[in-house]
Protein backbone atom coordinates (compact mmCIF):
# COMPACT_ATOMS: atom_id res chain seq x y z
CA UNK A 1 0.00 0.00 0.00
CA UNK A 2 2.67 2.20 1.08
CA UNK A 3 4.82 1.78 -2.78
CA UNK A 4 0.97 2.39 -4.21
CA UNK A 5 0.84 6.13 -2.09
CA UNK A 6 4.67 7.13 -3.52
CA UNK A 7 3.97 6.96 -6.82
CA UNK A 8 0.77 8.85 -6.99
CA UNK A 9 1.11 12.85 -7.71
CA UNK A 10 -1.38 13.34 -4.77
CA UNK A 11 1.21 11.64 -2.10
CA UNK A 12 3.64 14.25 -2.10
CA UNK A 13 1.43 17.15 -1.67
CA UNK A 14 -0.58 15.52 0.97
CA UNK A 15 3.05 15.09 2.84
CA UNK A 16 3.97 18.67 2.16
CA UNK A 17 0.67 19.75 2.95
CA UNK A 18 0.26 17.81 6.41
CA UNK A 19 4.05 19.23 7.19
CA UNK A 20 2.92 22.64 7.11
CA UNK A 21 1.00 21.96 9.84
CA UNK A 22 3.76 19.94 11.78
CA UNK A 23 2.52 16.38 10.62
CA UNK A 24 5.31 14.42 9.82
CA UNK A 25 5.50 12.00 6.53
CA UNK A 26 5.39 9.03 9.17
CA UNK A 27 2.25 10.07 10.74
CA UNK A 28 0.83 11.20 7.46
CA UNK A 29 0.99 7.69 5.96
CA UNK A 30 -0.46 6.44 8.77
CA UNK A 31 -3.21 9.00 9.26
CA UNK A 32 -3.86 7.76 5.23
CA UNK A 33 -3.93 4.45 6.18
CA UNK A 34 -6.05 4.15 8.90
CA UNK A 35 -8.64 5.97 6.97
CA UNK A 36 -8.48 3.70 4.14
CA UNK A 37 -9.19 0.90 6.51
CA UNK A 38 -12.84 2.28 7.00
CA UNK A 39 -13.00 3.69 3.53
CA UNK A 40 -11.32 2.51 0.10
CA UNK A 41 -10.43 6.07 -1.39
CA UNK A 42 -8.11 6.81 -3.47
CA UNK A 43 -5.26 9.05 -1.87
CA UNK A 44 -6.84 11.84 -4.55
CA UNK A 45 -9.97 11.75 -2.68
CA UNK A 46 -8.05 11.70 0.90
CA UNK A 47 -6.11 14.43 -0.16
CA UNK A 48 -9.42 16.68 -1.08
CA UNK A 49 -10.99 16.02 2.30
CA UNK A 50 -7.66 17.03 3.92
CA UNK A 51 -8.19 20.51 2.46
CA UNK A 52 -11.46 20.69 2.81
CA UNK A 53 -11.30 19.98 6.52
CA UNK A 54 -7.85 22.49 6.88
CA UNK A 55 -10.16 25.03 5.03
CA UNK A 56 -13.41 24.53 7.56
CA UNK A 57 -11.15 24.44 10.74
CA UNK A 58 -9.60 27.83 9.31
CA UNK A 59 -13.12 29.32 8.56
CA UNK A 60 -14.11 28.04 11.79
CA UNK A 61 -11.14 30.49 13.48
CA UNK A 62 -8.82 27.27 14.56
CA UNK A 63 -5.07 28.85 14.52
CA UNK A 64 -2.82 27.34 11.64
CA UNK A 65 -0.72 26.17 13.92
CA UNK A 66 -3.09 23.97 16.21
CA UNK A 67 -4.76 22.37 13.06
CA UNK A 68 -2.30 19.47 12.76
CA UNK A 69 -2.74 18.48 16.26
CA UNK A 70 -6.38 18.35 15.92
CA UNK A 71 -6.23 16.28 12.96
CA UNK A 72 -3.32 13.58 14.96
CA UNK A 73 -5.55 13.34 17.81
CA UNK A 74 -8.75 12.80 16.04
CA UNK A 75 -7.67 10.67 13.12
CA UNK A 76 -11.43 9.82 12.07
CA UNK A 77 -12.20 13.48 11.76
CA UNK A 78 -11.51 13.11 8.00
CA UNK A 79 -14.89 10.29 8.51
CA UNK A 80 -17.09 12.87 9.01
CA UNK A 81 -19.08 14.83 7.34
CA UNK A 82 -18.44 18.72 7.71
CA UNK A 83 -22.03 20.01 7.99
CA UNK A 84 -22.69 17.57 11.17
CA UNK A 85 -19.56 19.28 12.38
CA UNK A 86 -20.94 22.64 11.82
CA UNK A 87 -24.15 21.95 13.15
CA UNK A 88 -22.97 20.63 16.58
CA UNK A 89 -20.98 24.32 16.60
CA UNK A 90 -24.42 26.18 15.81
CA UNK A 91 -25.60 23.89 18.37
CA UNK A 92 -23.17 24.95 21.20
CA UNK A 93 -23.00 28.59 19.66
CA UNK A 94 -26.88 28.54 20.10
CA UNK A 95 -26.08 27.37 24.17
CA UNK A 96 -24.26 30.62 24.94
CA UNK A 97 -20.55 29.55 24.41
CA UNK A 98 -18.86 31.91 22.42
CA UNK A 99 -16.57 31.43 19.16
CA UNK A 100 -13.74 31.61 20.62
CA UNK A 101 -14.59 29.05 23.56
CA UNK A 102 -15.78 26.53 21.04
CA UNK A 103 -11.89 26.76 19.68
CA UNK A 104 -10.25 26.45 22.91
CA UNK A 105 -12.17 23.74 23.46
CA UNK A 106 -12.23 22.14 19.85
CA UNK A 107 -8.46 22.54 20.56
CA UNK A 108 -8.07 20.70 24.10
CA UNK A 109 -10.42 17.52 22.87
CA UNK A 110 -10.98 17.52 18.82
CA UNK A 111 -13.29 14.64 19.35
CA UNK A 112 -15.98 17.18 20.53
CA UNK A 113 -16.51 17.97 16.94
CA UNK A 114 -18.38 14.50 16.92
CA UNK A 115 -20.71 14.93 19.70
CA UNK A 116 -24.43 15.32 17.92
CA UNK A 117 -27.07 14.62 20.30
CA UNK A 118 -24.95 14.21 23.21
CA UNK A 119 -25.07 18.41 24.45
CA UNK A 120 -28.45 17.70 25.38
CA UNK A 121 -28.22 15.24 27.67
CA UNK A 122 -25.31 16.72 28.98
CA UNK A 123 -26.68 19.69 29.97
CA UNK A 124 -29.38 18.10 31.16
CA UNK A 125 -27.98 15.70 33.67
CA UNK A 126 -25.46 18.32 35.10
CA UNK A 127 -28.96 20.69 36.03
CA UNK A 128 -29.88 17.25 37.49
CA UNK A 129 -27.53 17.02 39.45
CA UNK A 130 -27.66 20.95 40.96
CA UNK A 131 -25.55 22.93 38.50
CA UNK A 132 -26.83 25.98 37.33
CA UNK A 133 -26.18 26.75 33.52
CA UNK A 134 -23.33 28.74 34.24
CA UNK A 135 -21.47 26.20 36.45
CA UNK A 136 -22.49 23.80 33.39
CA UNK A 137 -20.98 25.74 30.91
CA UNK A 138 -17.48 26.53 33.26
CA UNK A 139 -17.41 22.54 33.64
CA UNK A 140 -17.97 21.85 29.59
CA UNK A 141 -15.95 24.46 28.76
CA UNK A 142 -12.18 23.78 30.87
CA UNK A 143 -13.38 19.95 30.23
CA UNK A 144 -14.83 19.80 26.69
CA UNK A 145 -14.44 15.60 26.42
CA UNK A 146 -17.01 15.55 29.37
CA UNK A 147 -19.46 16.01 25.93
CA UNK A 148 -18.18 12.52 24.92
CA UNK A 149 -19.08 10.90 28.02
CA UNK A 150 -22.31 8.83 28.70
CA UNK A 151 -24.54 9.96 31.37
CA UNK A 152 -23.69 5.92 33.03
CA UNK A 153 -19.92 7.04 32.67
CA UNK A 154 -20.28 10.22 34.33
CA UNK A 155 -22.70 8.57 37.17
CA UNK A 156 -20.03 6.55 37.42
CA UNK A 157 -17.29 8.45 38.53
CA UNK A 158 -19.46 10.09 41.09
CA UNK A 159 -20.34 6.79 42.56
CA UNK A 160 -16.49 6.55 42.50
CA UNK A 161 -15.29 9.81 44.05
CA UNK A 162 -18.63 8.74 46.79
CA UNK A 163 -16.45 5.45 47.73
CA UNK A 164 -13.41 7.45 48.67
CA UNK A 165 -15.54 8.80 51.65
CA UNK A 166 -17.00 12.15 49.78
CA UNK A 167 -20.40 13.12 50.00
CA UNK A 168 -22.67 14.26 47.44
CA UNK A 169 -21.77 17.85 47.51
CA UNK A 170 -18.65 17.35 47.97
CA UNK A 171 -18.65 15.70 44.71
CA UNK A 172 -20.57 18.35 43.05
CA UNK A 173 -18.10 20.49 44.28
CA UNK A 174 -14.85 18.82 43.33
CA UNK A 175 -15.95 18.51 39.72
CA UNK A 176 -16.47 22.02 39.68
CA UNK A 177 -13.43 23.06 40.64
CA UNK A 178 -11.53 20.85 38.71
CA UNK A 179 -13.94 19.34 35.96
CA UNK A 180 -11.20 16.67 33.94
CA UNK A 181 -12.15 14.43 37.31
CA UNK A 182 -14.81 13.48 35.21
CA UNK A 183 -12.74 11.93 32.23
CA UNK A 184 -10.52 9.55 34.59
CA UNK A 185 -11.22 5.76 34.33
CA UNK A 186 -11.62 3.93 37.81
CA UNK A 187 -7.95 2.24 37.15
CA UNK A 188 -6.61 5.55 36.14
CA UNK A 189 -7.91 7.02 39.73
CA UNK A 190 -6.56 4.19 41.48
CA UNK A 191 -3.62 4.58 39.91
CA UNK A 192 -3.44 7.87 41.00
CA UNK A 193 -4.03 7.24 44.28
CA UNK A 194 -1.85 4.32 44.55
CA UNK A 195 1.15 6.60 43.49
CA UNK A 196 0.25 9.08 46.24
CA UNK A 197 0.90 6.26 48.74
CA UNK A 198 3.82 5.23 47.17
CA UNK A 199 5.38 8.76 47.30
CA UNK A 200 4.30 8.56 50.94
CA UNK A 201 1.60 10.15 51.84
CA UNK A 202 -0.89 7.74 54.04
CA UNK A 203 -3.78 6.54 52.20
CA UNK A 204 -6.25 8.22 54.46
CA UNK A 205 -4.65 11.80 54.09
CA UNK A 206 -4.80 11.16 50.36
CA UNK A 207 -8.86 10.61 50.84
CA UNK A 208 -8.87 13.87 52.66
CA UNK A 209 -7.03 15.71 50.44
CA UNK A 210 -9.41 14.80 47.80
CA UNK A 211 -12.29 15.74 49.47
CA UNK A 212 -10.71 19.92 49.94
CA UNK A 213 -8.75 19.78 46.65
CA UNK A 214 -9.48 17.04 44.20
CA UNK A 215 -7.52 18.56 41.75
CA UNK A 216 -4.69 16.81 42.79
CA UNK A 217 -5.79 13.72 40.99
CA UNK A 218 -4.97 15.74 37.65
CA UNK A 219 -1.54 16.43 38.54
CA UNK A 220 1.14 14.09 37.29
CA UNK A 221 3.74 12.39 39.52
CA UNK A 222 6.65 14.69 38.65
CA UNK A 223 4.47 17.91 39.08
CA UNK A 224 3.77 16.04 42.65
CA UNK A 225 7.27 15.72 43.00
CA UNK A 226 8.50 18.93 41.90
CA UNK A 227 6.21 20.44 44.56
CA UNK A 228 7.79 17.94 47.50
CA UNK A 229 11.20 18.64 45.95
CA UNK A 230 10.87 22.56 46.42
CA UNK A 231 10.29 21.97 50.12
CA UNK A 232 13.40 19.47 50.55
CA UNK A 233 15.89 21.71 47.80
CA UNK A 234 14.72 24.42 50.68
CA UNK A 235 15.96 22.05 53.87
CA UNK A 236 12.53 20.19 54.83
CA UNK A 237 12.70 16.22 54.91
CA UNK A 238 10.78 14.24 52.45
CA UNK A 239 8.76 13.25 55.79
CA UNK A 240 8.18 16.77 56.80
CA UNK A 241 7.12 18.06 52.93
CA UNK A 242 4.63 15.38 52.68
CA UNK A 243 2.97 15.90 56.08
CA UNK A 244 3.09 19.78 55.37
CA UNK A 245 1.22 18.93 52.03
CA UNK A 246 -1.43 16.61 54.09
CA UNK A 247 -1.91 19.27 56.39
CA UNK A 248 -2.71 22.07 54.56
CA UNK A 249 -4.45 20.44 51.73
CA UNK A 250 -5.08 23.30 49.40
CA UNK A 251 -1.10 23.95 49.47
CA UNK A 252 -1.33 21.75 46.27
CA UNK A 253 -2.64 24.51 44.57
CA UNK A 254 0.09 27.02 45.08
CA UNK A 255 3.11 27.34 42.44
CA UNK A 256 6.80 25.89 44.01
CA UNK A 257 8.01 29.24 43.54
CA UNK A 258 5.24 30.74 45.16
CA UNK A 259 5.94 28.33 48.37
CA UNK A 260 9.81 29.38 47.91
CA UNK A 261 8.95 33.38 47.75
CA UNK A 262 6.90 32.94 51.44
CA UNK A 263 10.24 30.78 53.16
CA UNK A 264 12.53 33.65 51.21
CA UNK A 265 9.94 36.50 52.80
CA UNK A 266 10.67 35.18 55.83
CA UNK A 267 13.81 34.71 56.38
CA UNK A 268 14.35 38.29 55.40
CA UNK A 269 11.63 39.40 57.96
CA UNK A 270 15.40 37.68 60.47
CA UNK A 271 13.67 34.37 60.84
CA UNK A 272 16.21 31.41 61.62
CA UNK A 273 15.40 28.57 59.02
CA UNK A 274 14.04 26.39 61.97
CA UNK A 275 11.90 29.35 62.64
CA UNK A 276 10.55 29.41 59.03
CA UNK A 277 9.74 25.74 59.60
CA UNK A 278 8.00 26.18 62.49
CA UNK A 279 6.41 28.51 61.56
CA UNK A 280 4.81 27.24 58.28
CA UNK A 281 4.33 23.23 60.52
CA UNK A 282 2.54 25.21 62.42
CA UNK A 283 0.37 27.30 60.58
CA UNK A 284 0.52 26.33 56.67
CA UNK A 285 -2.04 28.99 55.81
CA UNK A 286 0.79 31.68 56.26
CA UNK A 287 2.29 30.60 52.48
CA UNK A 288 -1.62 32.01 50.96
CA UNK A 289 -0.84 35.56 52.32
CA UNK A 290 0.72 38.03 50.17
CA UNK A 291 4.47 38.62 50.60
CA UNK A 292 3.76 42.32 51.01
CA UNK A 293 1.42 41.73 53.97
CA UNK A 294 3.49 39.26 55.69
CA UNK A 295 6.39 42.00 55.89
CA UNK A 296 4.16 44.58 56.47
CA UNK A 297 2.19 42.88 59.57
CA UNK A 298 6.40 41.82 60.81
CA UNK A 299 6.92 45.05 60.69
CA UNK A 300 4.47 45.91 62.36
CA UNK A 301 4.51 43.09 65.65
CA UNK A 302 7.97 43.67 65.78
CA UNK A 303 7.81 47.32 67.01
CA UNK A 304 5.56 45.86 69.55
CA UNK A 305 8.18 43.71 70.37
CA UNK A 306 6.02 40.32 69.25
CA UNK A 307 8.98 39.02 67.09
CA UNK A 308 8.82 35.77 68.73
CA UNK A 309 5.26 35.30 69.37
CA UNK A 310 4.51 34.83 65.75
CA UNK A 311 6.87 31.67 65.99
CA UNK A 312 5.25 30.22 69.05
CA UNK A 313 1.89 31.34 67.45
CA UNK A 314 1.77 31.55 63.57
CA UNK A 315 -1.66 31.56 62.93
CA UNK A 316 -1.88 35.91 64.24
CA UNK A 317 -0.05 36.54 61.16
CA UNK A 318 -3.64 35.97 59.34
CA UNK A 319 -5.67 38.93 61.07
CA UNK A 320 -6.07 41.96 59.28
CA UNK A 321 -3.16 44.54 59.98
CA UNK A 322 -5.97 47.32 60.04
CA UNK A 323 -7.40 45.71 62.72
CA UNK A 324 -4.17 45.33 65.08
CA UNK A 325 -3.19 48.83 64.78
CA UNK A 326 -6.25 50.10 65.42
CA UNK A 327 -6.68 47.47 68.35
CA UNK A 328 -3.08 48.85 69.46
CA UNK A 329 -3.96 52.30 69.14
CA UNK A 330 -6.90 51.59 71.41
CA UNK A 331 -4.66 50.29 73.82
CA UNK A 332 -1.88 52.57 73.72
CA UNK A 333 -4.96 55.78 74.21
CA UNK A 334 -6.75 53.77 76.96
CA UNK A 335 -2.77 53.59 78.93
CA UNK A 336 -3.07 49.67 78.35
CA UNK A 337 0.18 49.41 75.96
CA UNK A 338 0.43 45.87 74.34
CA UNK A 339 3.82 43.58 75.31
CA UNK A 340 4.52 40.03 75.61
CA UNK A 341 2.52 39.97 78.63
CA UNK A 342 -0.81 41.01 77.26
CA UNK A 343 0.04 40.39 73.55
CA UNK A 344 -3.41 38.17 73.43
CA UNK A 345 -5.66 40.97 73.73
CA UNK A 346 -4.58 41.96 70.42
CA UNK A 347 -5.76 38.95 68.65
CA UNK A 348 -9.38 38.52 70.62
CA UNK A 349 -11.90 37.09 69.12
CA UNK A 350 -14.65 39.61 68.56
CA UNK A 351 -17.20 38.11 70.76
CA UNK A 352 -14.80 38.08 73.70
CA UNK A 353 -13.57 41.58 72.81
CA UNK A 354 -16.52 43.05 72.93
CA UNK A 355 -17.37 40.88 76.14
CA UNK A 356 -14.33 42.58 77.23
CA UNK A 357 -13.81 46.09 76.16
CA UNK A 358 -17.51 46.83 74.95
CA UNK A 359 -16.07 47.71 71.08
CA UNK A 360 -16.68 45.90 68.08
CA UNK A 361 -13.80 45.51 65.50
CA UNK A 362 -15.75 48.30 63.39
CA UNK A 363 -16.10 50.82 66.09
CA UNK A 364 -12.50 50.12 67.09
CA UNK A 365 -11.28 50.69 63.73
CA UNK A 366 -13.09 54.00 62.89
CA UNK A 367 -12.69 55.61 65.92
CA UNK A 368 -8.53 54.25 66.41
CA UNK A 369 -7.90 53.22 62.42
CA UNK A 370 -5.00 55.02 60.59
CA UNK A 371 -7.64 57.02 59.17
CA UNK A 372 -9.71 58.29 62.15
Amino acid sequence: MKANYMESEYFNKLVNLFNSLGITKDKCIELLTAFNKRHRYTIETFYKKSLDLIAFLKEKGIKEDKIGSVIVRFYPIFTYDLDSFNNNINRLLSMGFTKEDINKMIVLTPTILAINDKIDDTFNFLYSLGYSKEDAMDIVRRAPGVLNHSIYYIKNRIEYYKSLGMNDEDVLKAIKRAPTLISFSNEALDGKIDNLVKIGFNRQDVYSILRVNPSILAYTEDSIMERINTLVNLGFTKEEAIKLYSYQKTLFTMRPESIQDKIKTLRECKYTFESVKSIIGKYPGVTSLNSDSIRDKISFYDSLGLHNILVREPKHLMQSLTLSKARNRYFEVNGMPIDESNYRRLFMGEKVFVKQFHKTNKEVIERYGENS
